[in-house]
């Protein structure tokens, strides 16, 4: 054996290349934090000049190292951290030309904007319906007609058994969030922004066990968003611009697309919550057309029930690991239900006990009819494919899979497109919020104003990744800070002057999180390696 090839040199370069690797992820978190501190913290020409030379190059370098990108989008991609750094520079440009120039005008704009979002603010309250179809919409996504044919394609009957093992422990945090939230807001009375809250006024705001949690709950919405990003990408590249174009979309026709989802996702994302109200009517929409997709299924391959086979045909063991994989990997589409948490304020309700019960409600009735939903959608690819039907693993298998039935493909593709209008934006205000919440509590600074370039800058370096490893890394990051969360109840009940309770249910909670994840790890090793990187 040459030297080249002994164990010992190939040791030698892999170790190499992980510290240069993670050297340079230091080195881009160190140029994110200054260009944060430079915009926030300075003002005038100084933050714009810090932004305009440290962002530049941020962006860049997280396009390079992005895992799995091609040298070809590459070069298209250099075109969309510019676009966007322009449009952040114009808008620093014209903030410091308004408030020199002409503070007068500056102020009393200011002055209304602040009154009229208060105004808005307190005039809108939801109910328990509006609240369940935030959750529900959040939950039952375009990631559903993804994930439930590759869940059944993957891990087979084990399959089934995984989306039911998360399902309960959806259920189960959902139960705990609620308790949680209770002690949070009307006991230690603070303000619950998202579930990494309660670790934090149980350990408290500079504690490592916090700082895991929100960070990973941040990680996990970027590429819950990044993923959903691709989807609207393949959506419209290879579903609607080839059957009706005749031809595959240029690649620089995807690179523009995702500038201008960019953009569009940076206009409504400060509008969101004003829009809560249609989230009712857009998820009604959807679950009908949802519904009547699965009929469409079953009259399209009319799947032989008698032809389920709920057996497995292997050692219990090897059983379990499956089902625990099977639960990690489409956990994705069963933690909707922490949406309504940033409602909260804003819950109907004559005093705070009916508004928390309300709240409570909503979750826990979300959580068990989306399960619902999703699993019977489970069972019927299950039972397609125990009937002899074949299962694409394309982008999007079941529009694949309708393209003979061009009534119940078009009826399908509107569901899909429904279906993002009620995740896309919210998992980018969510994990701009959790972003928002990481910069707060651990460098003392508000940056409202250029997070969200940030978050969108993330997306990009995790869009390129591909579609399999955006699932494996929402999976991985949400369950370990959903692990954190669980852990956490006992000690924020303590600090809340109450009975020390729940320990053992945060404890049962935590294992089977950490189970799953260890599980999904264990057989998608390199994925799991490019996500802890």
């Amino acid at each position: 054996m040459s030297s080249e090839n002994k164990p010992s040199s190939i040791a030698i370069v892999l170790i190499t290349y992980f510290i240069v690797f993670t050297g340079i992820l230091s080195f881009l978190v160190l140029l994110l934090l200054l260009s944060v501190v430079g915009v926030t913290g300075l003002g005038g020409d100084i933050a714009s000049g810090i932004f305009s030379t440290i962002l530049l190059p941020l962006a860049f370098d997280m396009i390079l190292i992005a895992p799995g990108i091609s040298i070809s989008l590459l070069s298209l991609l250099i075109m969309l951290p510019l676009g966007l750094i322009i449009v952040v520079m114009l808008r620093i440009g014209y903030t410091e030309f308004i408030s020199k120039h002409l503070p007068s005008i500056y102020r009393k704009f200011e002055s209304l904007k602040t009154k009229l979002e208060h105004t808005a603010e307190a005039g809108r309250k939801y109910g328990l319906a509006t609240l369940a179809a935030v959750s529900l919409g959040a939950t039952i996504g375009p990631s559903t007609f993804i994930l439930a044919p590759y869940t059944v394609l993957k891990y087979g009957f084990a399959g089934v058994v995984g989306f039911i093992l998360a399902s309960v422990i959806s259920w189960l945090l959902a139960w705990r969030y609620s308790i949680m939230y209770y002690y949070a807001k009307y006991k230690i009375k603070g303000e619950v922004v998202g579930g990494p809250a309660f670790v934090k006024f149980a350990y408290g705001g500079r504690d490592p066990r916090y700082l895991m949690s929100r960070f990973m709950m941040w990680i996990g919405n970027s590429a819950l968003a990044a993923f959903n990003m691709l989807i609207v990408i393949e959506l419209v590249a290879e579903y609607l611009f080839k059957p009706l174009m005749g031809f595959e979309m240029p690649l620089l026709y995807r690179a523009l697309l995702l500038l201008l989802l960019s953009l569009l996702i940076l206009a409504l994302h400060r509008v969101w919550e004003r829009a809560v109200s249609l989230q009712l009517v857009i998820t009604t929409t959807f679950v009908f057309l949802f519904f009547l997709h699965m009929f469409t299924i079953y009259e399209g391959f009319t799947p032989t029930l008698s032809a389920l086979t709920f057996k497995f045909n292997f050692a219990p063991l090897d059983f379990l690991f499956s089902v625990l994989s099977a639960a990690a990997y489409v956990y994705i589409v069963a933690f909707g239900f922490q949406e309504v948490i940033g409602l909260g304020e804003n819950v109907k309700g004559a005093d705070a006990d009916e508004r928390y019960h309300r709240l409570k409600n909503s979750m826990l009735i979300e959580t068990i009819a989306a399960n619902i939903f999703t699993l019977l959608y489970i069972v019927e690819f299950y039972a397609l494919m125990s009937s002899g039907v074949e299962i694409p693993a394309t982008a999007i298998p079941v529009l694949d899979m309708l393209k003979s039935f061009p009534t119940f493909y078009w009826l399908t593709l509107t569901a899909i497109m429904l279906g993002i209008a009620t995740t896309l934006v919210p998992a980018f205000v969510a994990g701009l919020k959790h972003l928002e919440q990481l910069s707060m509590d651990f460098f003392g600074v508000k940056t409202s104003g250029v997070l969200p370039y940030v978050v969108i800058i993330l997306a990009w370096y995790l869009f390129s990744a591909g579609e399999e490893f955006l699932i494996h890394l929402t999976d991985f990051a949400v369950l370990v800070s959903l692990a954190f969360i669980a852990l956490s109840e006992h000690a924020l009940r303590r600090r809340a002057g109450e009975k020390a309770k729940g320990k053992w249910m945060g404890r049962l909670i935590a294992a089977v999180t950490l189970s799953m994840v260890l599980m999904l790890a264990s057989t998608s090793r390199n994925i799991a390696e490019q996500s802890v990187m």
